[in-house]
């Protein structure tokens, strides 16, 4: 491995320049990306580079926070009454993904009396509203 053509100082400097504060694990990435982030804008000034990779951290860490936020569950839904009668936590699942595991939940389902959907929820739910 190549010693990197910026160091742990160069980063946290250009990161409290422009107001934010890394993680040691964020610094490691930046550093990481640099080299590619300088292959693409090779007459790019080092600083701007280091400020664009430290934007592009800080996005996945705000992005990742949002999705630990939100619950997605494939939910069987009994029609009369609209009870969930069994959710399925596909969170952190693309949204292709969590449609072949509805679908393939629908293959067996009676469906005159049950559908399933695909529900996002702030929280953490409970596998069913079934008493």
């Amino acid at each position: 491995m190549e010693t990197p053509r910026i160091s742990i100082i160069d980063v946290e400097n250009t990161a409290k320049e422009i107001g934010l504060q890394l993680t040691k694990a964020e610094i490691e990435k930046v550093i990481e990306r640099y080299r590619a982030a300088e292959e693409q804008d090779p007459s790019g000034e080092w600083y701007l580079i280091i400020e664009q990779v430290i934007h592009e951290v800080i996005g996945e860490r705000e992005t990742n926070i949002v999705m630990e936020t939100k619950k997605k569950y494939v939910e069987i839904v009994r029609d009369k009454g609209n009870i969930v009668v069994k959710r399925i936590d596909v969170t952190g699942y693309s949204d292709k993904r969590a449609e072949k595991v509805e679908t393939g939940v629908g293959i067996n389902l009676n469906h005159n009396d049950f559908t399933t959907r695909i529900e996002e929820y702030d929280k953490e739910m409970p596998k069913s509203d079934e008493l």
